[in-house]
């Protein structure tokens, strides 16, 4: 159940993407707030809105964790990346990539903390680019892990009608011409439906 709580909050940027112009607006994320704790009382009915951002800061906490670990790894020039034995470790790897202030006082109504909060405010570039590239590393790995795996599917893949590809890509076009003529809000919620649709339909959930 919490991966899908991530999956929805990954789909929420204006609550976790510092460098996004909506991490800023206090009305559109209260809107997610409310889009995330309608997710996580499916598990937990009477949860507050505190309630969800303890846990979200205990699971941020625990994937910090790891990925120190991970670019500590890196740093030392370790022959072997260090392998995250965190669960859902890869659920939230899209928190890897943001580049964000560890100035005290920055959000002053509670907000998560951030999850590069362990490292120092001032570091070497070449520092930098090597934390940055440990998730990287990871996940180039684990692909090649599985690339045999995945090669007759590719090639089954690549034999199928233009058409099929020309239709979905129709279709999504349309879909982001439609989306970009609502306020924020309204997208905020077109993108959450669309993204829990297709979840489902990957999972084999969807029914009538």
């Amino acid at each position: 159940f919490l991966l899908e709580v991530i999956h929805v909050y990954r789909e929420l940027p204006c609550l976790w993407k510092m460098k996004s112009s909506d991490y800023t607006n206090r009305s559109l994320k209260d809107e997610a707030y409310k889009v995330l704790l309608k997710k996580y009382r499916e598990r937990f009915e009477d949860a507050t809105k505190e309630d969800l951002k303890k846990r979200l800061n205990s699971l941020r906490t625990n994937f910090r964790k790891e990925l120190k670990k991970v670019n500590d790894s890196v740093r030392i020039g370790s022959d072997e990346v260090y392998d995250p034995s965190l669960w859902y470790f890869d659920a939230m790897s899209f928190l890897g990539d943001q580049e964000v202030s560890t100035q005290d006082g920055q959000e002053d109504d509670g907000e998560l903390e951030s999850y590069q909060g362990y490292q120092p405010s001032q570091q070497p570039r070449s520092t930098m680019s090597n934390e940055a590239s440990g998730i990287g590393k990871i996940q180039k790995r684990k692909q090649l892990d599985v690339n045999e795996e995945q090669g007759e599917m590719i090639s089954l893949t690549c034999k199928r009608p233009h058409l099929v590809d020309d239709e979905y890509l129709t279709l999504a076009k349309t879909w982001a011409n439609d989306i970009s003529k609502m306020d924020s809000r309204q997208q905020l919620f077109a993108k959450k439906a669309i993204n829990d649709v297709i979840f489902e339909g990957q999972c084999g959930t969807l029914h009538r």
